[in-house]
């Protein structure tokens, strides 16, 4: 793992400011809301790392460690969640995986681990009939890809999966309980209270809006990028750049009606909903090699800044222009009209 401080005059694009060895792969990363030293992290193993850049030795501040309550496939993505238990309003993190588990971890400063306080699995038996095959009992846990919480009510979030299906879930749901081959040392259920019409393929990315409580977008092997309300099982939209595979999407955090996409053939793909048009506003090379890019994260802080990462290890950091970060009236209005529109 590499960090590198924007801040910085002296920042040099070849030297990191830390460099963090690993044991295993690393798969995906999110630093804390408040503490910019603390990162979380899902490796290969299935192993959940709190590292605190802070300190000058050992980095890891916790781990989960390899057992029964750990992932049993890769990580494919952690998230720092606010806890609804503690006074001190202390932060969780949840992660997901392949093995269909989603974890909400508990940091114990005093053991330097990462307690489990609670979990859920997704289970074959919510995905959509269309998609169930015969002869496949109903307690197979479904690989899970992406997740993302919605900005606006805390216990509500959304997965991605392996077989493509998007799943509306709640940290309060209590589902069909997991089978007993899976051990655990909480009860496992699962989450899923609504299932959205899928994708053909693997969802690599899940997104919800921060300026629509019920909007959200998902892009995946299928090639297209998807725009969801909530409360709907068809997408309001749906966008199919002919890039290739997509193997992230997010929306801007400071302009409600622009996202923006990175392409299986090294492309970032801005777009701006409020053209009317479903073509790109801004296509940009994101990879020297034009090889595939998997990670793409905008700037909360510097809204102008964008960084994205391709398959050769190649990151690239854009600026973008005021035509991306200037907020307009028809943005929000924009969206609204998208959610009540349902149209594709």
């Amino acid at each position: 793992m590499c960090t590198w401080n924007l801040d910085r005059r002296s920042v040099k694009e070849d030297k990191p400011d830390t460099i963090v060895d690993s044991p295993c792969c690393v798969m995906c990363l999110e630093f804390h809301p408040v503490n910019p030293a603390w990162i979380a992290g899902g490796n290969f193993n299935g192993e959940v790392i709190l590292w605190d850049l802070s300190q000058n030795d050992d980095l890891v501040l916790a781990s989960s460690g390899i057992g029964d309550d750990a992932h049993r496939e890769p990580v494919s993505k952690v998230h720092w969640m606010k806890s609804h238990s503690s006074k001190r309003r202390d932060y969780n993190i949840v992660s997901v995986s392949g093995d269909g588990k989603v974890l909400v971890w508990k940091v114990d400063m005093k053991k330097r681990r990462l307690k489990l306080s609670k979990g859920f699995v997704v289970m074959s038996q919510s995905l959509p009939r269309s998609m169930k095959v015969r002869g496949i009992r109903g307690d197979k846990e479904v690989g899970v890809t992406s997740l993302s919480f919605s900005h606006e009510d805390p216990d509500l979030f959304v997965l991605g999966s392996e077989s493509g299906c998007i799943f509306k879930c709640n940290l309060h749901a209590k589902g069909s309980p997991a089978g007993s081959h899976l051990i655990s040392s909480v009860p496992l259920c699962s989450p899923v209270n609504f299932t959205f019409n899928p994708h053909h393929g693997p969802v690599h990315s899940v997104h919800c809006s921060q300026f629509h409580r019920n909007a959200f977008l998902t892009a995946g092997m299928d090639q297209s990028i998807r725009i969801y309300n909530m409360l709907q099982a068809q997408p309001a939209l749906t966008i199919e750049p002919g890039e290739g595979y997509l193997f992230s999407a997010q929306w801007s955090p400071v302009r409600p009606a622009v996202l923006a996409a990175v392409t299986e053939k090294g492309n970032l793909l801005l777009y701006d909903l409020r053209t009317g048009h479903m073509v790109p506003t801004h296509k940009l090379e994101a990879s020297p090699n034009k090889v595939s890019v998997y990670s793409l994260q905008f700037n909360p802080q510097l809204k102008q800044i964008l960084a994205t990462g391709d398959g050769q290890g190649y990151i690239r950091v854009f600026r973008l222009s005021e035509t991306f970060t200037a907020m307009s009236g028809r943005d929000v209005e924009v969206l609204e009209e998208m959610m009540g529109s349902g149209k594709d």
